[in-house]
């Protein structure tokens, strides 16, 4: 089952505005970033799940995670030196 064209026909259209008519005024040109804790994103990681296999990338997942987890430790003994 091919699902893709299916969702693609009901996809809307605006015929004769492009993309960035959509946008705010001022904001093509910038990005808007939130600080982000450690924790945060280390339980963001930790729920990826613990798969073997690999992706486009040739990565997995369980690699990911250990190599987080070792940033993570890392990035914790750093802070109590200084």
């Amino acid at each position: 089952m091919n699902i893709g064209p299916n969702l693609a026909k009901n996809i809307e259209l605006y015929p004769g505005k492009d993309s960035s008519s959509f946008f705010r005024i001022g904001s093509v040109n910038s990005i808007d970033l939130n600080p982000v804790k450690k924790n945060e994103i280390m339980y963001i990681v930790s729920e990826f799940r613990n798969e073997h296999s690999c992706g486009y990338d040739d990565v997995n997942m369980v690699f990911v995670k250990n190599l987080f987890k070792a940033l993570y430790n890392l990035s914790r003994i750093f802070v109590t030196i200084h």
